[in-house]
């Protein structure tokens, strides 16, 4: 009789074990919501509630081009910043909206496309103005020193930055016609965007004014030209373009090959001042770019060249679990084009809610990473953006995730746990039973040792972040930013507050902390507005489409010293 109810009881604890996540009864009185549990009669009426949000948040999202355009025409970009920051923000909620009520092939879906060529457009309208604003500072320092090198240096970025405007609003010309026909149909008004369109002409047409009368000011160099040609003129992925000029009666001289005003290699010029190099096209973006050379005063001509998109193929696989520093789930994927992988590209994984995570691809177009999802059915997609990369605009298929809450997680281990005690109990039970059947009979009883014993593996020793001290702060800043890579540069600044701010705190675990939960976590109140500063910079920086610049890098730098400055100085 005790074997049975013993096997009863085990076999009860498993079936209810198997249901916990998923049960298929309901009722009036019960019909709460979690991540498994979602009660049929309520999907359709939830739809249909939140289903009227979507007009007034398009409306928000077209109000909002109108005044980001018109700070960055005022030339007040703190507060073109705050707009731009705040409608890429509502932006990301609108898009999460429209996938969750599954309008993403809808009419809606079409604004949803317009709006994200808008986002890239004005972030490289803000970008760009703000620094021909702070080359156009420096013009007149240049001028006031008489030094014809930095004033090249100057005209010559200043070219590439008039470029890039000119090709934002091209784009973001191009989408007024679409959205009017879109909003139309809601009863929305575009008079805000068209407003923004004729507020962008005027911000361009007054760079490009500036720019003609800085290029005939800067002075010529006709005596011993430095001459350039590319080959060819228009190129896409794989291919490479052939760089070639002249420095006349310069053998043996080292020549600057500038593309888009930052400097991409060296070549040298043989014994009749010839130079050759390769330009690999690769890690750029879609569109028109300009080229020149420099050795010291002598500058050649600006080359325009194009970028052809070329078509991409991006996978992604997401796999839930307990990844270690609270992340839980794991992405995985390949980019290539053309059937070769692409190296070294950055890919974006957006989810429906909370931020994107980006990772790059290794020399066989392969990524992996891990990130923190908030519970529920999650969709995720991968994305790259012709912004960085020559390719046009790809996302790879949805992927669902099923995140379950942390409760589910406790309540499976505690099932286990029943079930090894079940087991224990029965072992022993059977035990017993046989030495007294044994010893009834005389036999000799089995002995302790023959006894398995179920142990649970010992837990993971948790992660402990690394302590960084400000010389090894420093020194890693400066090795990022001289590989270039200022994302990498800027997130060790990060980081290194976040450590400082976490141990103050007493916070178990803060490297999972979001960067707004880690200045919450700050007492001081000198030390938190500085470092409101910082984060605000920082989440534009790392979490924009943009890809983070020298320029932010350093800003982000002085702001992280004001910040050590106000904790005291030197490390915790």
């Amino acid at each position: 009789m005790q074997w049975v109810l013993a096997g009863v009881s085990l076999a009860i604890i498993l079936i209810c074990g198997s249901m916990i996540t998923s049960p298929i009864l309901y009722s009036a009185e019960n019909a709460s919501l979690t991540a498994h549990h979602a009660d049929p009669s309520l999907i359709s009426r939830t739809a249909e509630n939140r289903a009227g949000s979507v007009v007034p948040a398009m409306d928000n999202l077209i109000e909002s081009t109108g005044t980001i355009v018109l700070n960055i025409k005022n030339k007040d970009f703190k507060a073109a910043q705050t707009e731009l920051e705040a409608y890429m923000a509502a932006s990301r909620s609108f898009n999460s909206l429209i996938v969750n009520l599954d309008l993403s092939e809808s009419e809606i879906g079409e604004f949803v496309d317009i709006n994200r060529e808008n986002i890239e457009s004005l972030s490289t309208l803000f970008e760009e103005s703000k620094r021909f604003e702070e080359i156009s500072s420096l013009e007149v320092v240049y001028r006031d020193e008489e030094n014809p090198e930095a004033l090249y240096s100057v005209a010559y970025e200043g070219e590439a930055l008039r470029m890039k405007m000119n090709e934002a609003y091209q784009r973001y010309a191009a989408q007024q016609s679409p959205l009017q026909s879109v909003s139309s149909r809601y009863g929305l008004s575009t008079a805000s965007y068209n407003q923004s369109v004729t507020d962008f002409a005027a911000v361009v047409g007054e760079t490009d004014a500036a720019q003609e009368s800085r290029l005939d000011a800067i002075p010529k160099n006709d005596v011993f030209p430095l001459t350039l040609g590319i080959e060819p003129t228009t190129a896409t992925f794989g291919d490479q373009i052939l760089i070639a000029g002249t420095l006349y009666r310069s053998p043996g001289q080292e020549v600057g090959i500038y593309i888009d005003s930052r400097l991409w290699g060296t070549t040298f010029t043989d014994i009749n001042g010839r130079y050759t190099a390769y330009y690999p096209v690769t890690a750029i973006g879609t569109g028109k770019h300009l080229i020149y050379t420099s050795r010291g005063r002598r500058y050649s001509d600006v080359i325009e060249f194009t970028i052809v998109p070329a078509p991409a193929a991006l996978t992604l696989e997401a796999t839930q679990g307990d990844y270690g520093a609270g992340d839980n789930v794991l992405f995985t994927g390949t980019l290539s084009s053309l059937d070769r992988p692409v190296s070294n590209a950055l890919v974006s994984i957006v989810p429906d809610e909370g931020a994107a995570i980006q990772v790059l691809t290794d020399e066989k177009g392969v990524y992996s990473c891990t990130g923190l999802l908030d519970p529920g059915i999650r969709e995720v997609r991968a994305v790259v953006s012709g912004e960085s990369l020559p390719f046009a605009y790809t996302a790879s298929g949805p992927v669902t995730v099923d995140v379950p809450h942390a409760w589910i997680g406790f309540a499976s281990l505690v099932m286990k746990g029943a079930v090894i005690l079940i087991l224990g109990l029965g072992l022993e039970f059977m035990v017993r039973s046989i030495r007294e059947q044994r010893s009834k009979r005389g036999a000799t009883p089995i002995s302790r040792h023959e006894i398995p014993v179920l142990r649970q593996p010992a837990p993971p020793p948790a992660p402990v972040a690394e302590v960084l001290s400000p010389a090894e702060v420093a020194r890693r800043y400066a090795l990022h930013v001289g590989n270039g890579d200022y994302g990498e540069a800027i997130r060790t600044l990060y980081l290194a507050l976040a450590d400082r701010i976490g141990r103050k705190a007493e916070i178990r675990n803060y490297i999972a902390w979001t960067p707004r939960e880690i200045l919450g976590a700050t007492s001081g109140a000198t030390e938190a507005k500085n470092l409101a500063e910082f984060i605000g910079r920082y989440e534009y920086s790392h979490y924009g489409t943009e890809k983070t610049s020298y320029g932010q890098a350093e800003a982000l730098l002085r702001w992280y010293g004001s910040v050590t400055e106000a904790m005291g100085g030197g490390q915790d």
